[in-house]
């Protein structure tokens, strides 16, 4: 059995920044394809492509683009996702007897709005993302650790992190 970190959250709520930082720890980060634009030359959290997800079993149609995971992917330590494919990751974790540890990045909306406003964001809008944020995230309840403040909590995230893989008999 392996263990899989998934983490979840709103636009600008973190998770990139997480990431990155277990990336530094030794954790092999995945990296989604999606359909949508780049915002920047540094968004590199994604891979970009014109090719639509066919028999993939965890992707979600969001905003008009596609996010997907290649199986490669499934070799990596660390997801960051949304709400839907992180059901679908754990659907299909209890198929391959994966342990998933689920951080949800609940950051407040006035710090995320403060974030998206310095975003490109092609095709969207920041009111519309947290619309859309707010409907996706309103019954999001299946996950491990809670985190409101994302950059204060960082280090303890990490530390529960891999604490909780030291101690888990894999």
């Amino acid at each position: 059995m392996s263990i899989k970190i998934l983490i979840v959250g709103p636009a600008a709520s973190g998770k990139t920044t997480l990431a990155k930082k277990l990336a530094e720890k030794g954790f092999k980060v995945a990296k989604l394809h999606t359909t949508r634009p780049k915002r920047d030359e540094s968004d590199d959290e994604y891979i970009f492509t014109d090719k639509k997800p066919d028999s993939h079993p965890i992707k979600c149609k969001y905003n008009g683009w596609w996010y997907y995971m290649e199986s490669s992917a499934y070799n990596c330590d660390v997801f960051i996702l949304g709400p839907k494919m992180a059901q679908q990751m754990k659907d299909y974790g209890d198929r391959l007897h994966e342990k998933l540890l689920t951080i949800f990045l609940d950051v407040p909306e006035s710090i995320r709005y403060e974030r998206l406003t310095k975003r490109d964001m092609p095709g969207d809008s920041v009111i519309a993302r947290i619309g859309r944020d707010r409907a996706d995230f309103a019954h999001f309840t299946d996950y491990d650790i809670r985190i409101h403040e994302n950059h204060a909590e960082q280090p303890i995230v990490i530390a529960s992190v891999v604490h909780f893989l030291n101690e888990s008999p894999c």
